[in-house]
């Protein structure tokens, strides 16, 4: 569509489209790049999705006993996951009416939306699985747990690759597009934990209440938190420095998402409103009024067009953005997509022996580009030709030695260095 090639300049407004007609009781929400599909996490034991643009409800899937907490959709809308605490209740013989055994534990399902049928079930967690996210490329997944560990899984496999011990349960997890970087939150925390990989990299202290809910943008340089101080928070994760803060909400902010484009928030507030950030200027665009219903999850769609929130029993709401656009003059390039081309080269690197770690140089195919234009569309770089995308991948990939530092490895390095009492400046190998 024509506005795709252009960039968004202003919010001009919001229409409440009202709720869409399904299942209640929704804990979690996600939706995919292009703002089709969303997929919802209930207290029923269900998993739903939905067709936003149409604006219905497409279909529902029984999951074990157990309430799901927590969702992750791929940009794609082709793999999804849930995570629940659930019992499951096993015959011993394998007849009806014999002795039987009963387990619980966190579990996470990894679903093919096209089939809506579970290809995968990820056991590790021995408590409630409170947060899901996953790479851009679907390959790689982290999850939270009241069990007071992050893991990182390879969803292709359903190998876990890494385990995160902390101290307390944990509630909150989010990861970079490439999976180099990660943020989490315990349970009652008031800090944010960072991860460069899979190394602790330190806390993001500031906020004077609970944080409640955190994302990061595309590349994993600024992480965005919310808290039942009434404020979100910009970080620099390389730094650990506070950038902004973004005040205008009167109550705890229950929920945010960042733009695909990581130039707007999208937050929820138990003051009953959903307002729209500037992430450059701190700036609230608009207020969207709705239900008059706490949400409890909020989804903006890649295009900036659909905001989504999940107000528990009341169920899933629906507003339309209308949005003021320039058109730029076509170009080959432009140095604001280079994070989305970053991102897009190192998952086309082959996974290394470690599972997680990307190996050798990036290699693709016509087809891997053309869904990157349609991407970089999506992202606000529908402006750009597609043969300047296509030198500037082989350039970057001819100088390809390795993938990109991590934001924050620095500062894993330093707090490395002093747990093992080696001089600043030291290697962290």
């Amino acid at each position: 569509m024509e506005a795709l090639r252009g960039v968004r300049v202003r919010c001009s407004g919001s229409l409440y489209r009202g709720s869409i007609e399904g299942p209640g009781g929704i804990t979690s929400v996600a939706v995919s790049l292009d703002g089709r599909i969303a997929f919802t996490g209930h207290a029923g034991y269900v998993v739903a999705l939905w067709d936003v643009p149409a604006q219905r409800h497409m279909s529902m899937i029984d999951t074990p006993l157990g309430s799901v907490e927590c969702v992750a959709l791929s940009p794609d809308g082709k793999l999804a996951m849930s995570g629940a605490f659930e019992t499951e209740y096993s015959s011993i013989h394998g007849e009806m009416g014999t002795p039987y055994t009963i387990s619980r534990g966190g579990r996470i399902r990894v679903w093919s939306v096209a089939d809506e049928r579970c290809v995968l079930r990820l056991d590790g967690h021995t408590d409630q699985v409170t947060a899901l996210a996953m790479t851009v490329d679907g390959r790689i997944g982290v999850s939270a747990s009241s069990d007071a560990t992050i893991r990182f899984w390879d969803l292709a496999t359903g190998t876990n690759l890494e385990t995160y011990e902390g101290s307390k349960a944990y509630k909150l997890v989010a990861i970079s597009d490439d999976g180099l970087c990660a943020i989490a939150v315990e349970s009652g925390g008031y800090d944010v934990e960072a991860f460069a990989c899979s190394l602790y990299a330190g806390e993001l202290e500031g906020h004077t209440d609970e944080v409640t809910s955190i994302a990061l943008t595309t590349n994993g340089a600024y992480a965005l938190s919310g808290a039942a101080d009434t404020t979100l928070r910009l970080w620099d994760i390389e730094t650990g420095q506070c950038v902004r803060v973004f005040v205008g909400h009167t109550a705890r902010i229950s929920s945010l998402a960042i733009s695909a484009d990581d130039r707007f928030a999208l937050s929820a507030s138990d003051d009953l409103t959903l307002r729209l950030w500037e992430l450059e200027t701190g700036r609230c665009l608009t207020v969207l009024q709705g239900p008059g219903q706490k949400a409890v999850c909020v989804a903006l769609s890649g295009d900036c067009r659909w905001a989504l929130a999940g107000c528990g029993k009341d169920g899933l709401h629906l507003w339309k953005m209308d949005w003021e656009y320039k058109y730029p003059e076509l170009e080959d390039w432009h140095e604001g997509a280079r994070p989305y081309i970053d991102t897009f080269l190192t998952c086309k690197c082959s996974i290394g022996a470690d599972g997680y770690w990307r190996d050798g140089k990036p290699s693709w195919t016509d087809f891997d580009v053309e869904k990157l234009m349609n991407e970089l569309e999506i992202r606000g770089y529908g402006w750009l030709r597609a043969d300047g995308i296509r030198r500037k991948l082989l350039e970057l990939a001819t100088n390809w030695d390795h993938q990109p530092p991590p934001p924050g490895v620095a500062r894993a390095v330093r707090l490395f260095n002093k747990a093992m009492n080696r001089p600043e400046g030291a290697s962290g190998t």
